[in-house]
């Protein structure tokens, strides 16, 4: 069976128990609070909308680049070091490339039309709190919490979460070419990163020994959860 084609790896040395722990705590209250944060959705005053916009993006793009992630090794996207029921082609991976370009480039049109900002503006908050999650998820990726891989799996579906609360609030005020700009690669972002947090879950079943019901289990909610009415697009 796939599943058990490799065993888990040997980890390298961990963090002291209390240490590790206490920091999964933080990041999980930080996820936690970044899909509060989503849901209150507090408008930002004067001209904030636009400085929250770039600094997601600033945010997004600086965690994400910092390496010492399991992804950053191009084996394990493709060959995953634990027992895994599946693995995306590497290729796959590729879709950041378009999603980090037309983010930017949504982002630099906010900066130029300055009303289409304003219009934005109501979804800035849980703009930045996606982004704040997805730099947890980076946080959380690594090697000294390879027994915890349900963390990083939280954090990928709170920037899912804060994602689709930010497209909520933006599609009314933002349409026609302009609009298409900003949203699709933020609609493009959330549905990858859902996807990407039931990979991780995956990961966190094969990596935990779960067992083969429990995996099977697993195998079986990632069709039915991609096809339920309330994926993000």
């Amino acid at each position: 069976m796939l599943f058990f084609a490799r065993p888990p790896p040997t980890p390298p040395p961990p963090p002291p128990p209390v240490a590790s722990g206490f920091a999964a705590a933080l990041i999980f209250c930080g996820a936690a609070a970044c899909v509060t944060a989503a849901l209150r959705n507090t408008p930002a005053p004067g001209k904030g909308g636009l400085g929250l916009q770039i600094g997601g993006l600033i945010v997004s793009v600086v965690s994400v680049a910092l390496p010492g992630r399991f992804d950053s090794d191009a084996d394990v996207l493709v060959r995953s070091p634990w027992p895994t029921l599946f693995n995306p082609a590497g290729f796959a991976f590729a879709i950041w490339g378009v999603i980090y370009l037309g983010e930017a480039a949504g982002v630099l049109a906010l900066a130029v039309n300055r009303e289409a900002a304003r219009a934005a503006a109501p979804a800035a908050p849980a703009w930045l709190s996606a982004n704040c999650a997805q730099a947890l998820w980076c946080a959380a990726f690594r090697p000294w919490a390879l027994s915890r891989l349900w963390l990083s799996s939280a954090c990928l579906a709170a920037t899912a979460a804060c994602l689709v609360v930010s497209q909520r609030t933006a599609a009314p005020a933002l349409r026609g070419p302009l609009g298409a700009l900003v949203s699709v690669p933020r609609s493009l972002h959330a549905g990858w990163v859902t996807a990407a947090a039931l990979v991780n879950v995956n990961a966190w079943a094969g990596s935990a020994s779960l067992g083969a019901a429990r995996c099977f289990a697993a195998a079986v909610a990632h069709p039915l959860l991609r096809s339920s009415p309330s994926s993000p697009p």
